[in-house]
């Protein structure tokens, strides 16, 4: 480009048609009029300057577009009623299924101490002294989360989703896409507005979880349909409560005499556990502190428990930590229990108790080939009353109404262990005697004694006639006789 060149710049502006037509309009008005002095020229000239841009100025500001906000999605809610008409609940009413093993102990009427035990179990309260069983522990002890947040229904129910706007200019909401489903603004439920968008769902029969999931939320500015702004959470969840809980079966339990193992067979058809979280437990206890805890991973699952101590009462559990979907989150819940004692190397079997004396078994454990007992004793209290030969299996001679301890030293495996067994032997019974309707005639009376005494602890001794409280006569170990050389008419 050369330096002698010359440019032309023109400046174009967009004023209005109507601005310039007014305007070459008061310039022909003032070269119509008189002559005037300069200075009014001046002031006239200036005038018309002002004027053009006053309108200029005005119709920049009056046509001005000012911006106005896209409404804004800001998140869902969920109730089980119309929120314009009342407030839902948004709770499910849901009942704890549990069934129960049950297994046994006992003891014989008048016997304590290390016996086989041969009865039944409470298995709900086995331990029987106060103290808490397993299910109460558990409730106490194991962390539970609480509610989730999510709603719940039963499988049928209607609820009320709510998509909630952000919309200050007011737009008119046209429609909004639920599940791939598109509702338009007829559609909505009473009390719906421009900010509140009301949808009645009915769940189904489906059970789980349910998600729902907003999207293309759709409004009208002008003649055009734009989408509103998506900033909240899309997605909310809904728990469809069912009665097909899971659940567990057990079998194949061998009790020894430290461990105990079973089977755990686990059913969750609705995947329940995993939906929450949640774990499944195996859970031993023995009356005073929860002892070992096994985590259940797999359907099907061997349960070994070991370390417990011989002779001993414990109580286990299958707990559930999962939500059940009927409205209170994430719980802890003890499914089966059951109660039992392990193995001794040896106890005593088949006690029986008699008012002088006491039989017995001893029972040795399967598998314990190395045995012997080594000594047998005979307590009352502290004192020792006897020792009892190692192969004797009854004591004679006791006490009635008395209470014993008999004292066993074995040796298994060369390891020397007792075992005791406490027993009170029974009261005699009191003998029963009769006398039959005594015979009588003017001088004499006669009669006869019927006696018993099961446990002989008596004889009859003599029988005697009293007037009053005086002995009138008297007969020396009689069971039947007569009384002669009596008064006439005497009482």
């Amino acid at each position: 480009m050369k330096n002698n060149d010359s440019f032309k710049i023109n400046v174009v502006s967009s004023i209005d048609d109507e601005i310039i037509d007014r305007a070459s309009k008061e310039r022909d008005r003032l070269l119509r009029r008189p002559k005037v002095s300069f200075r009014k020229k001046l002031i006239a000239i200036g005038s018309l300057a002002a004027m053009v841009i006053m309108v200029f100025s005005g119709i920049l500001f009056f046509n001005s577009d000012t911006p106005k906000q896209i409404p804004i999605y800001t998140g869902m809610s969920i109730s089980d009623t119309n929120p314009m008409l009342g407030n839902g609940t948004n709770t499910v009413e849901g009942t704890a299924s549990s069934t129960l093993l049950s297994t046994g102990n006992s003891g014989g009427g008048f016997c304590n101490g290390d016996l086989v035990p041969n009865g039944e179990i409470n298995k709900d309260s086995p331990f029987g002294d106060g103290r808490k069983p397993i299910d109460e522990v558990v409730s106490s002890t194991v962390t539970q989360s609480g509610k989730n947040e999510m709603y719940y229904a039963k499988p049928g129910d209607d609820i009320y989703i709510t998509v909630h706007i952000d919309n200050p200019d007011g737009f008119e909401i046209l429609s909004f896409t639920l599940n791939g489903k598109k509702y338009t603004s007829y559609m909505f439920e009473y009390g719906s507005d421009l900010e509140n968008l009301i949808l009645k769902v009915n769940v189904g029969e489906a059970s789980g979880v349910i998600d729902y999931t907003v999207d293309q939320i759709k409004y009208i500015d002008g003649t055009e349909i734009k989408d509103v702004k998506m900033e909240g959470d899309k997605t909310v969840s809904v728990g469809i409560y069912s009665d097909n809980q899971p659940g567990a079966i057990l079998s194949n339990r061998n009790i020894a005499i430290n461990s105990v193992s079973f089977k755990a067979s686990i059913t969750d058809e609705l995947g329940l556990i995993g939906l929450s979280n949640g774990k499944v437990q195996a859970i031993l206890y023995d009356g005073e502190s929860i002892v070992s805890t096994v985590d259940i991973t797999v359907p099907n699952q061997e349960i070994t428990f070991t370390g417990l101590k011989s002779n001993t009462l414990y109580q286990y559990a299958i707990v559930f930590i999962y939500d059940k979907l009927d409205g209170e989150g994430v719980c802890a819940y003890t499914y089966l229990t059951d109660a039992f004692y392990t193995k001794a190397p040896l106890l005593f079997d088949n006690v029986e108790v008699t008012s002088g004396g006491a039989s017995f078994e001893y029972v040795w454990y399967n598998g314990i080939t190395e045995r012997v007992i080594k000594s047998a004793s005979l307590y009352s209290g502290d004192d020792k009353v006897k020792d009892i030969p190692t192969n004797a299996l009854s004591i004679d001679g006791l006490l009635s109404d008395t209470r014993y301890t008999l004292v066993v030293m074995y040796e298994n495996g060369g390891v020397g262990e007792t075992i005791k067994l406490e027993f009170e032997t029974k009261t005699k019974a009191v003998p029963d005697i009769q006398v039959t309707s005594p015979s009588k005639s003017k001088n004499s009376i006669s009669f006869s004694v019927s006696e018993s005494d099961t446990d002989g602890v008596g004889s009859i001794v003599r029988v005697e006639l009293l007037r009053g409280n005086n002995t009138v006569a008297a007969l020396e170990g009689e069971v039947s006789g007569e009384f002669i050389n009596l008064l006439s008419g005497t009482v």
